[in-house]
């Protein structure tokens, strides 16, 4: 921790002496300043603002964790919340939905990247002690999933143009407003 320019508390599993099953106790943990840190924040935010390109997010979490990250920050293009998506289009099957039930409903994916990653001995609650390589590899496919649940959430909002102006006109303007509200 002495070398640490940042301080967190988060939730750890650590093996109790004695004990056969580890336990989540919130550890300090000290964190380094990367040398290119603030450039790429700093690219973030530029690429969250930017109208040309279209930003499609699992839910509104997203929007939090930017703020917690970027302080405040301008958001355009923001075409798509799957989690609302799933739920315009289905209520019952899709309250709170996770990315694995998104991407067991909208898509053709057999692989659960959540298991798969708890197999290999990582735990999701814990990603700091993930290795880079993995982290990255889970990242990818987590994006990648999100971007295909999103396109056919949105081949099956067009089949219905009430359904879809509902959502665009309303559903995804209210979720970014009660966002900041």
């Amino acid at each position: 921790l002495h070398k640490a320019k940042y301080t967190i508390e988060a939730p750890r599993l650590i093996l109790e002496p004695g004990k056969k099953k580890p336990k989540r106790i919130m550890t300090t943990i000290g964190l380094i300043d990367l040398p290119n840190r603030k450039r790429k924040l700093r690219e973030l935010k530029e690429l969250l603002a930017r109208p040309d390109i279209k930003k499609v997010m699992q839910s509104t979490y997203d929007l939090h964790r930017f703020e917690q990250l970027l302080g405040p920050y301008e958001l355009n293009s923001y075409s798509m919340d799957i989690q609302a998506g799933g739920h315009v289009l289905d209520e019952n099957t899709y309250q709170m939905a996770s990315l694995d039930e998104l991407q067991r409903g909208f898509t053709d994916m057999k692989t659960n990247q959540k298991r798969l990653f708890s197999v290999e001995g990582y735990d999701k609650g814990d990603m700091l002690s993930v290795p880079p390589a993995k982290l990255t590899q889970y990242a990818g496919a987590d994006a990648d999933g999100t971007r295909q649940v999103a396109m056919s959430i949105r081949r099956q909002l067009l089949k219905d143009i009430r359904t879809a102006n509902y959502y665009v006109e309303l559903v995804m303007p209210v979720t970014q407003h009660v966002i900041y509200t």
